[in-house]
């Protein structure tokens, strides 16, 4: 039986609102900078970017596909 609310997602989603979930900016730490994540699909693998509205700080996260 499937859980509620995951009806329709794939896991690339769910991971992708997982990310969504984390509110502070691993550069400087604050939390109300953390800016929205974006994803792209660039030579094989699929890219989650943010950067930081306050201290320009980038994070990434890389999957190969």
């Amino acid at each position: 039986m499937a859980a509620a609310g995951t009806r329709g997602t794939t896991p690339l989603d769910r991971y992708r609102d997982r990310l969504r979930g984390t509110e502070r900016c691993g550069a400087c730490g604050t939390a109300e900078a953390a800016g929205e994540w974006t994803t792209r699909y660039r030579d094989g693998r699929l890219v989650y970017r943010r950067v930081c509205p306050r201290c320009g700080g980038i994070e990434r996260r890389e999957f190969r596909l």
